[in-house]
This record gives structure tokens, C-alpha cells and sequence, in this order.
């Protein structure tokens, strides 16, 4: 990728926007051609940026995995995404994260030549570390509000998918 770049990636900026700063948001994204968000829960912190994105003509990418933040956003922004050829592309990758991380530890680990990887995943009650359940208080904050509101998806989908009906 750094070829394909052109440049090394501690080369390539970060920018950090305020999710409760409009301005800040529109700035951001006037400055990037793609911003990748991993702030959630994104029921909170999401449509600013997704709005910001698309009004800069910047892409867009996330790992919600909150299908009401989701669908909601497809909804009221894929028209104007779409006649604009911006890309809105939510929950990219979000299941593939612990693997790609351990394979990260594992190739700056491995003392020698790393040809091949095997991934197995085991989810359990205490995260490994022997002190109770263990979650991100974003991703926890995120299942409660996917829970709470999960009446809401139905109406969501009521209305987005009356679109696409013959």
C-alpha cells in the first residue's frame, strides 16, 4: 500500500474532528478524501460525520455495527451520496478486527519468516483476563442502544425499503 501511496503511512496526517463540533467535522473533511471513523456509538457520534463527509465530497467508512445507525443513514443520506459519487460504506471489516489484530501481534512477533496464518477465534465469558465480563464500553453503550431501540428498525426499514417495492 505505501508503494501504491506513493509515501510511508507515518507519512500520511491523521486529522481528529470533534463529533459534537459541526465545524470542526466540515473541516475535516474538507482537508481528507476519506475519513474512516471508528467513534462510537454511532447513533451519537455518527451523523455529523457521515452528513459532513458527503457534503465535502469526501468518502466515508466506518465499523459501526448498530444496524439502525446504518440503515437510518442509507435512508436519509444515499440519494445525496449517491448523486454526489460519494461513498458511504458503514460497518467495513468490523468482524474481521480481532483477527487482523492478532495476525498484526503475530507478524511483529514471529522471529523469522511468516508464510501463513491460521485464525481461531473463542469468545468468552471474561475476555481472557479472569476478572468478569470483559467489553469496550463504546461497544457496550452501542448493544444497549441497538437493544432499546430495536423496535425502531422496523419503521426504519418500513420506509427504506418502500423505495425499492414495485
Amino acid at each position: 500500500m505505501e508503494l501504491k501511496l506513493g509515501r510511508k503511512f507515518d507519512e500520511v496526517p491523521m486529522m481528529v474532528a470533534n463529533t459534537d463540533d459541526e465545524n470542526s467535522l466540515i473541516d475535516m473533511a474538507s482537508r481528507a478524501r476519506l475519513v474512516v471513523n471508528c467513534t462510537g456509538p454511532y447513533r451519537v457520534h455518527g451523523e455529523g460525520v457521515v452528513r459532513a463527509c458527503i457534503q465535502q465530497n469526501c468518502h466515508y467508512i466506518d465499523i459501526c455495527a448498530e444496524p439502525q445507525f446504518m440503515e437510518r443513514m442509507q435512508l436519509l443520506y444515499n440519494e445525496e451520496a449517491a448523486n454526489k459519487g460519494v461513498y458511504v460504506v458503514p460497518s467495513c471489516g468490523v468482524d474481521s478486527i480481532p483477527s487482523d489484530m492478532g495476525v498484526d501481534f503475530v507478524r511483529k512477533s514471529f522471529q523469522g519468516t511468516l508464510n501463513s496464518v491460521e485464525v481461531y477465534q473463542e469468545v468468552v465469558p471474561d475476555g481472557g483476563f479472569g476478572v468478569g465480563p470483559c467489553i469496550n464500553s463504546g461497544t457496550w453503550e452501542s448493544l444497549v442502544y441497538v437493544l432499546a431501540d430495536y423496535s425502531e428498525l422496523r419503521k426504519i426499514r418500513e420506509k427504506l425499503f418502500r423505495r425499492y417495492h414495485l
